[in-house]
């Protein structure tokens, strides 16, 4: 949502922003009096879903370009860390699995760099 605010098309912004607003508040009274929190969820998932499809039409039909290649990949290691936490019932062992499982599936699949890795963890000369 922020690359249509940053190429100055904020109307396009605001549009993805009433139609996830929309879709959360119907779902919400459909699925949170069924489900309660999990169905709160839901409704939230599939709204920012529904806002992740709305941005990618919308960016294809002007002159920007949407990294679908990236997207792939980034699911792929998100859903593969989903899996994996799924089974984990300690919330600290989720975290240290959920990021060492997402990490080495991005590395895997060259989804992450080693120049992306150097950002996130940056090492100074002699500290180790």
């Amino acid at each position: 949502r922020f690359t249509f605010n940053a190429a100055s098309i904020q109307k396009y912004n605001f549009n993805a922003s009433i139609l996830m607003v929309i879709i959360s508040i119907a779902l919400s009274f459909v699925l949170i009096p069924r489900y309660g929190f999990i169905g709160a969820c839901y409704a939230l998932a599939v709204s920012e879903g529904m806002g992740l499809a709305y941005n990618m039409m919308i960016a294809r039909s002007t002159v920007l370009t949407f990294p679908f290649e990236n997207l792939g990949k980034n699911t792929l290691a998100a859903s593969a860390m989903a899996v994996i936490i799924w089974f984990i019932p300690s919330l600290p062992l989720q975290i240290i699995s959920g990021l060492a499982v997402y990490l080495g599936i991005s590395i895997l699949i060259k989804g992450i760099s080693k120049d992306d890795l150097l950002r996130l963890f940056p090492i100074k000369a002699g500290s180790i």
